[in-house]
């Protein structure tokens, strides 16, 4: 679940600086040297040694600090000459999974909540009607 999280905002960046007319290369560097969150940056560093050590694009995706559906969309992106609408496409997916998996999780929650307030209430009116059960 933590890659789904730095690999949901190593997108985001990455997004935002090829929308702003950076090459793909020299935003993947400025992630690696200049981003605040050092997950990102070490996501960025591997990401970039694979790029320097001669791999092709491709296949510098393909690393186990991303992904799976981040790598399988930028394959995508990069075959449809689109990579940024790819980036976008990942994030929209991202954000509707954190959005079902919130849903579900507040509707157990509200789930233990009114079973915590039907316990709560069978428990008052235990102890109301106790002074009869003496008589």
């Amino acid at each position: 679940m933590y890659v789904y999280i730095i690999t949901y905002s190593f997108a985001i960046k990455l997004d935002i600086l090829l929308k702003n007319g950076v090459s793909i290369v020299d935003s993947i560097r400025i992630l690696r040297f200049q981003n605040s969150n050092s997950l990102i940056r070490l996501l960025a560093y591997h990401f970039d040694e694979t790029l320097l050590s001669g791999e092709r694009f491709e296949k510098s995706l393909d690393m186990d600090y991303f992904d799976n559906r981040f790598h399988s969309l930028c394959l995508f992106g990069l075959k449809s000459d689109d990579f940024c609408e790819a980036l976008e496409d990942y994030v929209v997916m991202s954000e509707s999974k954190v959005e079902n998996i919130v849903s579900r999780s507040v509707f157990f929650f509200q789930g233990v909540c009114y079973l915590f307030v039907a316990v709560i209430i069978v428990m008052a009116y235990r102890v109301l009607l106790l002074p009869l059960e003496m008589l």
